[in-house]
C-alpha cells in the first residue's frame, strides 16, 4: 500500500495526486487535450434580471446614513444629545416581549 505525501493536493475525485507536470500545465492554462466545447452560458428570466438589478442598487445605497451620523456627532460635540435611559429601557422590554409573539 502507498501512502501519499499528505501535503500534495489531491484532485477533485479524491483519487491519487496529479503528477507534478501536470499541475504545472494546468497552473500555466494548458490542458492535455484541446477541447471544441463552447463555453457555459446562463439565461436569467426577467424576473431574475430585475432582481438582480435591485440587489445591485440596494449594494449601491450603503448601509449607513452618513448625513444621519454626522448629525449626531454635531449634536454629541456641541452637548446637546440627550440620553434619555428610561425610553431606552422600555423600548428594549417592549421589542423582548414583542419578539416572543
Amino acid at each position: 500500500m502507498k501512502i501519499e505525501d499528505p501535503r500534495e493536493p489531491l484532485p477533485p475525485s479524491g483519487g491519487s495526486p496529479a503528477p507534478k507536470d501536470q499541475d504545472a500545465e494546468k497552473a500555466a492554462g494548458r490542458s492535455e487535450a484541446p477541447t471544441d466545447k463552447p463555453a457555459a452560458s446562463v439565461h436569467l428570466s426577467p424576473h431574475a434580471r430585475e432582481y438582480q438589478r435591485a440587489c445591485q442598487a440596494l449594494a449601491a445605497v450603503g448601509d449607513i446614513d452618513e448625513d444621519k451620523v454626522q448629525a449626531i456627532k454635531d449634536r454629541i460635540n456641541s452637548g446637546h444629545y440627550r440620553i434619555d435611559a428610561d425610553q431606552i429601557a422600555e423600548k428594549m422590554i417592549r421589542e423582548t416581549l414583542s419578539d416572543g409573539d
